[in-house]
């Protein structure tokens, strides 16, 4: 899919506190108590006002209905039923109004549509605290924006929910079964008691940007549980209340991101379900979980019968059990903080395989906890003034990435550092302690830190267009009090002895970035002052702003899409039509089955935009538009620790590294470092299927493809066989190592990526800027020619018209630059493939 960007305003994750919106409107209709049932009835309906006003509602509603604010207030008398196929919608500014035994089942489309400035509005006629707006979604579907839902109990099955902008004060309870889509956007939720969302099976479930609380819950009771409904996004909200758990997701693939929970027993729980007690791949990542009940059973982050789990960039503090707990095979707790527990990270039997990586652990009564379990590894964590720094009682856990990449930083270390090497034999000192740190009663830690490790790589860094500003947004990195932003005209161009100097925070804005032409390019380094530490550098991230004339021309993606980017947020576009929209184009065509098709048109609007396709646009004046998203280059760049040697430069030969392709074949060539020739001394050559993932996970991202040995003079090469027959895209750098252990910073990476176009006439873009000889080159549409390849043609915006040049033209004739951000149309014989090499 495409990646680009445009600004469409921002939304925050904390709403507004609830207030009276307006009076109860019925308090004066009440009539004497004389004429109620019974004086010691709790409900009761009070008869109707000699003159009401307003519109009564009652019985089924059928057909096409629109209620509107003229006819304030809607009264709902008895069960009113929209029946199925039917649709019934709310304008701005509409108020209805339930009687006490007023029941709403919604059989077909109930569509409630405020406005910021002019809200609907939904609440009793009468005083009684117990009172309720009951809704039931039954097959149908409700739609609600901009409302005001007050004392709600809302059930649904067998249909759909979409609330976006809702606020619903004394909001008592849901149930959700079996729906097509559940969506709870920006919205406000103040719930007295019971579960506030309890969903079980969607097939789409979307919960982000809500504040979700509750003053007095039930024992027992759940903010959000989420029941065997998979990829559940729940991003972003505010949780606050004395809940048993504040988010529980019993569902394979769930996203828990970015949320702020306090006040739960559980802040978040992640766990199996029945039938089969699992549920696969849950990524909870970038949450604040703080401000539990005061009882020792307290958890952060809770992981349980989840194979294949991720807890990543979290922070948990004050728990009085454990921070993070454990009891999962395959999960990967990384990048954490817990601070001021009483235990940090707990593993339990159930768990095996852990890997427990690059976590702050800090003034904890236990730092990590291994009860059990078996093969966990453990390494680059800081345990910092914990009572008991840490234990394990596991089998055959790791507590090493063995040697140079070494283990933990311990604040109570008590060895020297005056020798290297993986014996600690050598003389000189390497960061790392002369001496293994006893980890009771089961574990040894071979390689401790001596000094604080280098901070890690910062990961998913991104860049968005924010009008003309460009805004870097980033994981944090644990140990870093400071990042370097490094920018350049070419993802190849850094300079590394330059950078900006930005605080401890995960976003910065280079003001202006986006509004001239042209391309620019962002890397970042954490780093640490206090032990002046400089870490690896991210991976690249890039915005091309392009020119788009009056009238028609072609255009392609010249970036990568963001992999970790939800580009249904607002602010992203990634389909023809929102690129449509948001560049101003009156129309944009895609080429399928040979043809072209428009948008509006006969085209589909929703598709993506993809890497290297080709598009034709349309646009009554001239604009600019920025993209952004992934280069097709990146660099493993550092100084000591962690590597020790001068390695490839930026300035000279780290430009060096080509690739040539031969069937499915592909050769990596670089120029070797002068004099980088002794015994021992090699090259690393890794390989990945897209350039970010090279600065990714070792050995999940990317992986080792050849070690060669290094001769001081010429030049070396590493084929990569058959790799074509295996995927259409693949990157490599190469990293120059001593005695297996010691690095040195990598060359820019190279890529090569194959398109299959036809047969017939098909459109294209460049995947890849192309790149030999060190240097950047231009690319012209006539070295496209290919014995399948019967034409090329190319739009000529000046002209007005397409341009072609025949398969038995001479380069030249006919002929021009081909560059990123435009598109070529090609006609083929039959199917075939084109092959790029770049960066």
């Amino acid at each position: 899919m495409g990646t680009f960007l445009v600004a469409r305003g921002s939304v925050t994750s904390r709403l507004a506190v609830r207030g009276a919106l307006f009076p109860l409107l019925a308090l004066a209709l009440i009539l004497p108590v004389a004429g109620f049932p019974s004086p010691d009835s709790h409900r009761f309906s009070s008869p109707d006002p000699p003159h009401l006003e307003g519109t009564r509602v009652s019985g089924p509603i059928s057909g096409d209905v629109t209620w509107t604010p003229a006819g304030n207030p809607y009264w709902l008398e008895g069960i009113v039923n929209l029946t199925a196929g039917s649709t019934l919608r709310l304008q701005p500014g509409v108020r209805l109004l339930f009687n006490t035994s007023s029941r709403f089942e919604v059989r077909g489309s109930l569509q409630v549509l405020g406005t910021a400035a002019s809200a609907v509005t939904v609440t009793t006629n009468t005083t009684l605290p117990e009172d309720r707006v009951p809704m039931v979604v039954d097959g149908g579907s409700l739609l609600a924006r901009n409302a005001t839902f007050d004392s709600w109990s809302l059930g649904a099955r067998n249909g759909e929910v979409v609330l976006d902008r809702v606020r619903a004060p004394g909001f008592w309870s849901s149930a959700f079964v079996d729906l097509r889509r559940l969506s709870i956007t920006m919205s406000e939720i103040d719930a007295p008691e019971g579960n506030v969302v309890h969903l079980s099976r969607s097939t789409l479930t979307n919960i982000s940007l809500n504040v979700i609380r509750s003053d007095r819950p039930p024992f027992g009771a759940n903010a959000l549980r989420i029941e065997r409904s998979p990829d559940a996004e729940i991003v972003g909200n505010v949780v606050e209340g004395a809940f048993l758990n504040g988010i529980l997701v019993e569902s394979d693939r769930a996203r828990v991101v970015g949320n702020e929970v306090s006040g739960p027993a559980v802040g978040i729980s992640v766990r199996g379900s029945p039938p089969s007690w699992t549920a696969a791949d849950a990524v909870v990542a970038g949450n604040r979980v703080r401000g539990f009940l005061p009882i020792p059973s307290t958890t952060g982050i809770s992981i349980t019968r989840v194979p294949g789990a991720t807890a990543r960039g979290n922070e948990v503090s004050g728990s009085g059990g454990a921070g993070m707990t454990v009891d999962a095979q395959y999960v990967n707790v990384s990048a954490n903080v817990l601070v001021g527990n009483a235990v940090g990270i707990r593993t339990y039997s159930g768990a095996s395989n852990a890997l427990i990586v690059d976590n702050v652990v800090r003034e904890n009564g236990v730092g990590i906890q291994l009860l059990q379990g078996e093969f966990h590894r453990v390494f680059r964590n800081r345990f910092l003034d914990n009572g008991v720094q840490a234990s394990d009682s596991s089998t055959g856990t790791a507590w090493d990435d063995d040697y140079p990449s070494g283990g933990n930083h311990w604040s109570d270390y008590a060895g020297d550092d005056v020798y290297r090497g993986p014996m600690q034999n050598i003389p000189g000192p390497d960061g790392i302690g002369d001496t293994p740190r006893p980890v009771g009663p089961n574990g040894v830690d071979r390689y401790p830190f001596y000094a604080m490790p280098a901070p890690g790589v910062p990961r998913e860094l991104t860049a968005q267009a924010v009008g003309s500003d460009i805004r870097l947004t980033w994981q944090p990195v644990p140990t870093a009090d400071s990042y370097l932003v490094h920018a350049a005209d070419t993802p190849t161009g850094f300079d590394f002895s330059s950078s900006v100097v930005v605080g401890n925070v995960s976003a910065w804005v280079d003001p202006g970035a986006a509004s001239s032409p042209g391309a620019r390019y962002y890397v970042l380094r954490a780093r640490n002052t206090t032990w002046d530490r400089a870490g690896p550098t991210s991976n690249t991230a890039g915005r091309w702003t392009h020119a788009l004339p009056a009238g028609t021309s072609t255009i392609s993606l010249p970036l990568e899409p963001y992999p970790w980017v939800d580009y249904g947020q607002a602010g992203w576009v990634d389909t023809v039509g929102e690129f449509l929209a948001a560049a101003g184009a009156s129309s944009v065509s895609y080429m399928d089955a040979g043809a072209w098709r428009p948008v509006p048109g006969g085209g589909d609007a929703a598709r993506a935009m993809r890497l290297a396709e080709g598009y034709l646009a349309t646009f009554p004046a001239a604009s600019t538009f920025t993209f952004t998203g992934l280069p097709g280059s990146v660099i493993d760049y550092a100084g000591w620790p962690p590597y020790p040697l001068a390695g490839f430069e930026p300035a000279t030969n780290a430009r060096s590294v080509a690739a040539t392709v031969a069937g499915d074949d592909v050769t990596i060539r670089w120029d070797e470092i002068p004099g980088f020739g002794s015994s021992g001394e090699a090259y690393e050559v890794y390989f990945a299927d897209a350039p970010w993932k090279l600065r990714g996970t070792p050995w999940t991202d990317y992986r080792l493809l050849a070690t060669v040995p290094a001769t001081g003079t010429g030049t070396a090469s590493v084929v990569h066989a058959g790799a074509l027959a295996t995927g259409p895209q693949w990157s490599y750098f190469v990293v120059p190592v001593r005695d297996g252990y010691a690095r040195g910073p990598s060359t820019y990476s190279i890529g090569v990526s194959s398109i299959a176009v036809g047969p017939e006439d098909d459109a294209i873009g460049l995947p890849l800027q192309p790149y030999s000889g060190g240097a950047y080159r231009t690319m012209f549409v006539s070295e496209l020619a290919d014995t399948n390849i019967r034409g090329i043609a190319w739009f000529d915006p000046s002209r007005g018209d397409w341009v072609a040049h025949a398969a038995w033209m001479p380069p030249g004739t006919y002929d021009t630059a081909f560059i990123p951000a435009m598109a070529v149309q090609i006609n083929v014989a039959g199917a075939t493939r084109i092959v790029f090499t770049g960066v």
